[in-house]
């Protein structure tokens, strides 16, 4: 329903102020009656107003407005009054000319035929006149809210954000009933919560719930989501970290250096990120709350430490580090103390990737000449070859229930996708394309992996079953869209993408069917590496 200016109503006034008679319009704005009524009777209208019948029988007598009293629900209502003029033995006299006039056009006014019209809230009084003769009518409006429209019929607002929603009330005739009383409710309080004056705020990101207005027995509904948020790292001179929201608001800048600030992962909380930058020179893993606050050099170390991830329980962060050689893969503890190697070895090792249940750490080595995939215990021992190749394999991720590792593979060629046990065994090329098939990622439910590929000569984003099946393409651009991940819920997949210009890199999510595309980004320079923050 859409809701009327009540400005309109006031122009209505004006129209009664025009049709009451001439000689009482100095006294319409709120002057007594008696007032009123008698400085009308000292002044003549249009000449002397009759004392005598047009029958030549008894003059006026008396004077009578009916009803009584008119009351009114909705502005712009109306109805006719009437008047009745009697001799002294009450006869009813015809013909007597009547003026109508309204002692406050703010809340009634009256036509000269006696038609008053509702025009706001609050009681007036509306005079009838002859001669000296005079009566009134009290008439009442009082809205009564018979629709109410909320501002909004859907509302996004980040965890911990606020937006406003306003709610306006109507009377019958679509006028806003100013000053209603509305009371505000949320569905469910975990997700957003609402205050008495239609403030949202959003709790947990990844819910929706329901907002309802409610006024005079009548309601309405918006609906409200709590967007997901991913961290990147972005900048133009150099790279910083930020957040998003996944609908592309809340952009949010958390570090602040000249430094190069680059691959963000979450704790497994989503309180905390973790982050490799070299601002103080080399490379060292930071951690920072998710506000910013609280940032720690975790590493600090004069070698190079990079590609942290994060123990499943939150408290430990692998790394690689070459502060002692070639790269190795050390665990420290998440506030900096009981740092470890890990591998301890002569060959190159990197990639890091924790099990699910955090007992085990996949990773990349070429401890035996060539890049293989090999797991060791989270302590670093019973390191063991799960591929045993002579081609180079890389980019070990493991299953969401921990059973199956996916990873990149050049044994036939070119880079194809393939999946293992857990142990090594039954190792399987799942792509098998003469296209470059890099980066698997397993959704959350661990029935699919996306993976970017070059097999069109440019990299675009594919998704599959997770033995290989029901391949499908989701993006078609001459452009390069790379390294796939899924949302929490894996209802959506950021991606990067340089679609806007080779210089300008920007994050996109879209969902699995392709469908769905949405740019997050929009901003001078490149924007890449999304890393979805976990629900809590």
């Amino acid at each position: 329903m859409s809701i009327v200016d009540v400005r309109s109503w006031r122009c209505a006034a004006e129209w009664g102020r025009v049709a009451v008679s001439h000689c009482c319009r100095p006294f319409l704005f709120r002057s007594s009656i008696a007032l009123g009524l008698a400085l009308c009777a000292a002044v003549a209208c249009d000449g002397d107003s009759p004392t005598e019948p047009p029958d030549g029988t008894g003059g006026p007598a008396s004077l009578e407005a009916t009803p009584e009293t008119v009351s009114f629900h909705a502005v712009g209502d109306s109805v006719e009054l009437t008047a009745l003029v009697r001799d002294s033995a009450g006869n009813e006299i015809a013909g007597v000319s009547v003026a109508w006039a309204s002692l406050d056009s703010a809340v009634a006014v009256v036509g000269s035929t006696g038609w008053v019209v509702a025009s706001g809230n609050g009681t007036a009084a509306v005079v009838a006149s002859a001669g000296s003769l005079a009566d009134t009518v009290s008439v009442t409006v009082a809205q009564v809210v018979a629709a109410l429209e909320v501002s909004r019929s859907a509302v996004s607002v980040g965890e911990g954000d606020t937006a406003r929603l306003v709610a306006v009330a109507a009377d019958s005739n679509g006028v806003a009933v100013e000053g209603a009383a509305v009371d505000w409710m949320s569905a469910d309080e975990g997700v957003a919560t609402v205050d008495g004056s239609g403030l949202v705020t959003g709790v947990r990101r990844g819910g929706e719930t329901r907002i309802t207005a409610a006024a005079g027995g009548q309601s309405d509904e918006v609906a409200v989501s709590v967007p997901d948020q991913l961290a990147f790292q972005g900048g133009d001179d150099n790279f910083d970290i930020y957040l998003v929201n996944a609908d592309g608001s809340g952009r949010t800048r958390l570090t602040f250096d000249l430094g190069e600030d680059t691959r963000p992962v979450w704790s497994p909380d989503g309180s905390r990120i973790a982050f490799s930058s070299n601002r103080e020179a080399n490379d060292e893993v930071y951690v920072l709350n998710a506000d910013g606050s609280d940032l720690t050099n975790v590493t600090n170390d004069a070698g190079r430490d990079d590609m942290p991830a994060w123990s499943p329980d939150g408290t430990k962060i692998a790394f690689v580090s070459d502060r002692d050689g070639p790269s190795e893969i050390y665990a420290v503890n998440a506030d900096g103390s009981g740092l470890e190697n890990l591998t301890n070895d002569p060959g190159y090792d990197f990639e890091p990737s924790w099990s699910p249940d955090g007992t085990k750490i996949a990773f990349r080595s070429n401890r035996d000449g060539n890049y293989e995939i090999y797991v060791m215990a989270a302590d670093g021992s019973d390191p063991t070859n799960l591929t045993n190749d002579a081609g180079d394999d890389s980019r070990p991720v493991w299953s969401p229930d921990g059973s199956r590792i996916a990873f990149s593979s050049i044994r036939d060629g070119n880079y194809e996708i393939y999946v293992m046990a857990a142990d090594g065994s039954g190792q399987t090329n799942l792509t098998n394309d003469a296209g470059r098939d890099v980066v698997p990622a397993w959704s959350p439910d661990g029935t699919k992996i996306a993976f970017y590929t070059f097999r069109h000569g440019n990299s675009e984003i594919y998704v599959m079953a997770a033995d290989g099946s029901e391949l499908a393409r989701l993006t078609n651009e001459d452009s390069n869209d790379v390294l796939p991940v899924w949302s929490p819920d894996g209802s959506r997949i950021a991606f990067y993408s340089d679609r806007d210009g080779p210089d300008a890199w920007e994050i996109y999510v879209i969902d699995p069917d392709g469908s769905g595309l949405t740019r997050l980004t929009d901003d001078p320079g490149e924007n890449v590496a999304p890393a979805w923050r976990p629900r809590p």
